[in-house]
C-alpha cells in the first residue's frame, strides 16, 4: 500500500506521520495561554485538538489545572467574557498556520 502525504506531513524518525498544520496548532494554543499568563502543557493543548476549534479554549479552561492557575493569576475562575476574548485572540494566531 503507497501513502501520499500532505506538503504538511513528514515522517519523523520513528517513522511516524507528523502533520505540521496539528504541530503547529497546538503551539498556538501553548502560546496563546502563555500571553494570558497561564502555563499549559503541550499534553494539555493535544488533548484538546480533537474538539472543533470553537470548543478548545473552553474546554481548556474547564481543567483543574488551568483553572487554579487562572484563580492565582485573575483571582477569579475563567468566565465566558474571557474564553471569548481568547476565542478572538486564537483565531487571530491560527490565521498563521493556514
Amino acid at each position: 500500500m503507497q501513502h501520499t502525504l500532505s506538503s504538511t506531513t513528514a515522517i519523523n524518525h520513528q517513522g511516524e506521520n507528523v502533520n505540521h498544520k496539528y504541530t503547529e496548532m497546538m503551539n498556538i494554543l501553548v502560546e496563546l495561554f502563555e500571553a494570558f499568563n497561564i502555563k499549559l502543557t503541550s499534553e494539555q493543548a493535544h488533548g484538546s485538538m480533537a474538539l472543533p476549534f470553537s470548543g478548545r479554549v473552553q474546554y481548556l479552561l474547564s481543567l483543574p489545572s488551568i483553572v487554579n492557575s487562572w484563580r492565582t493569576q485573575y483571582g477569579a475562575e475563567p468566565t465566558a467574557e474571557n474564553i471569548r476574548r481568547m476565542n478572538i485572540v486564537l483565531t487571530q494566531m491560527s490565521m498563521r498556520v493556514e
